[in-house]
């Protein structure tokens, strides 16, 4: 959360080939060094600049203001994924115990083998949220489909029941509608919109000055099933 408060500003020394950026928000720098355990200096270093490596030495290069936001917020985005995944890992240490589900033996977390225990278990489900925003890109596509996704596997499995194993204080619905759902079908078509966007990525620059009406449009909108 503190790393989403930092703030860049662009740092110019008078040459232009030294222009890079500078973290304007020191206050939250400082409190994001005191809790990751680096010092302010070494850290705004780290987030400013960008190490290419060769052969011969390595060269660090200046950041520009948008660039070190993007590595910040990369950064954020690790720091998340490891803590999630550390509390998983913590989480099914403490759910052991002597009765509940049976899991069989075989290869388990960091290949370790396991023995056959039983064990309690619980089921998370970790969604991101639909983000629209004034202008979106593929990030946000891929992120509302897999929630588009997520829906779909968590409703179906949730409230369709096969045959007579309905309970019957449960009144079930229709969901054949809701499982024809164009928001998931379309992409996973063959004429995708996945494979549409990776067949324009492979157009060369050459090719696509050769019509002007390839230009005419380079947006679209997608109607989710999902309110953001």
């Amino acid at each position: 959360l503190l790393l989403g408060n930092i703030t860049f500003e662009e740092k110019c020394t008078g040459d232009i080939n030294s222009i890079g950026s500078f973290i304007s928000s020191r206050d939250d720098l400082h409190k994001v060094s005191l809790l990751i355990g680096i010092d302010s200096e070494t850290l705004e270093v780290a987030m400013t600049t960008k190490v290419i490596r060769t052969s011969i030495d390595d060269c660090r290069i200046k950041l520009c203001p948008s660039s070190a936001k993007e590595g910040c917020d990369a950064f954020a985005k690790e720091i998340y994924g490891s803590i999630f995944d550390s509390l998983t890992e913590r989480i099914n240490g403490y759910m052991g115990t002597s009765s509940g589900k049976e899991q069989p033996e075989g290869i388990g977390l960091n290949n370790v083998h396991v023995r056959s225990k039983k064990f309690k278990h619980i089921s998370i489900v970790e969604l991101f949220g639909v983000e629209s925003f004034n202008v979106n890109n593929f990030e946000q596509l891929c992120i509302n489909y897999l929630n588009e996704c997520l829906s779909l596997k968590y409703v179906l499995g949730t409230f369709s029941f096969p045959g007579d194993d309905t309970p019957e204080e449960i009144s079930t619905s229709d969901l054949s509608d809701f499982e024809k759902f164009n928001i998931i079908k379309d992409p996973e078509s063959r004429a995708d919109l996945k494979s549409q966007l990776s067949e324009e990525s492979r157009l060369t620059s050459r090719i696509k000055m050769v019509n002007a009406n390839i230009h005419k449009s380079s947006e679209f909108s997608i109607n989710h099933f999902i309110d953001p």
